[in-house]
């Protein structure tokens, strides 16, 4: 986001660079590219899709080691790849619990690893908000070189295999990777048109023996 809050997503792909700001207030968005500034009223859907890796998903860079936020208030976004996303930076919401913001990363592709935090430029500690869904969620390279701090996420996670963060030394200190601190998303808010099933198996319950005890 901007410091008038709004929304700014940058898309780059080799030496294409296209910049789209979202005002909600004037209801308008601007896009800015190599062939010049357009102006449309409304606004976008809140779905992001990329027909190939995404190599960097992140928000801005530290500053002087503060998180800029990345989602502005009330933006509701789904970023979407058929194949890897490697996530290379935090991304925060601007206000939490207030701002009524939601994220949502999925990877279409269903077998084997397809949810990165990338082992480049990474901060020691990264903060995630909003939900994944992938084939699995891992880190690149979690078994080499030194410890690299901890993952800090608010949300879900929905992934077919849950992959490895980093490797433990003999104390039970992190050797490689990183850490995890994850925590439940507890606002019930839900990304735009993020997969959902209504396909529920009943676990009902049954009796069963416990413990003996002679008479």
């Amino acid at each position: 986001m901007d410091g008038s809050g709004r929304q700014v997503y940058q898309l780059t792909q080799g030496a294409t660079v296209v910049t789209v700001t979202v005002d909600r207030t004037a209801n308008t968005t601007t896009v800015v590219d190599g062939s010049g500034t357009r102006n449309y009223t409304g606004q976008p859907r809140g779905i992001v899709y990329a027909s190939g890796n995404i190599n960097d998903l992140g928000g801005p860079n530290r500053s002087g080691g503060t998180v800029p936020p990345a989602l502005a208030d009330n933006t509701n976004l789904l970023v979407v790849s058929n194949s890897d996303v490697v996530i290379q930076h935090d991304i925060t919401y601007h206000d939490y619990y207030d701002g009524e913001s939601v994220l949502g990363v999925f990877s279409e592709r269903r077998q084997g690893p397809h949810r990165h935090l990338g082992p480049e430029r990474s901060p020691a500690q990264r903060v995630r908000h909003g939900r994944r869904r992938a084939g699995a969620f891992q880190v690149d390279n979690y078994d080499l070189g030194s410890a690299r701090g901890t993952v800090h996420l608010t949300g879900g996670i929905v992934a077919q295999y849950y992959g490895a963060f980093g490797q433990f030394n003999s104390s039970g200190g992190i050797a490689h990777g990183y850490a995890r601190d994850f925590h439940f998303d507890d606002r019930g808010l839900m990304p735009p048109y993020y997969p959902t099933t209504t396909n529920f198996t009943a676990n009902l319950p049954s009796a069963r023996t416990l413990t003996w005890k002679e008479q």
